[in-house]
């Protein structure tokens, strides 16, 4: 009923972008996949995957596009549900009070363009 407050809000994608995932294990790249970015936030993401991925305990890069600025951040997947054809993720960022700033204002802009 009542909202979160703390929650970043969300900018969905009429036709999302692709995503570029590393994952990544005592700093070494393991695993280089693509997907889609369903939505955005300051602080994290919801993405699709076709391939199923571990949750929690692996850090994960991404790398998007949103407008023309390419965008690299670092999180963790901290959930995942089946869906046909593949995964959906909730994609939360490390702390990073700048790449938040970039995303907001990136979200902003593409807003008043449409």
């Amino acid at each position: 009923m009542f909202q979160d407050r703390m929650e970043s809000y969300r900018y969905s994608f009429g036709k999302p972008p692709e995503i570029r995932l590393e994952i990544q294990r005592e700093n070494e790249v393991q695993r280089r996949i693509f997907g889609l970015l369903l939505d955005v936030s300051p602080g994290g993401a919801k993405i699709f995957s076709e391939h199923e991925l571990p949750v929690g305990a692996v850090a994960v890069k991404f790398f998007f596009k949103i407008n023309h600025e390419n965008i690299a951040a670092s999180g963790e997947l901290v959930w995942k549900s089946a869906i046909p054809n593949g995964w959906v993720y909730g994609v939360e960022y490390f702390a990073d009070s700048a790449k938040e700033m970039l995303i907001a204002e990136e979200i902003k802009a593409r807003i008043a363009i449409i």
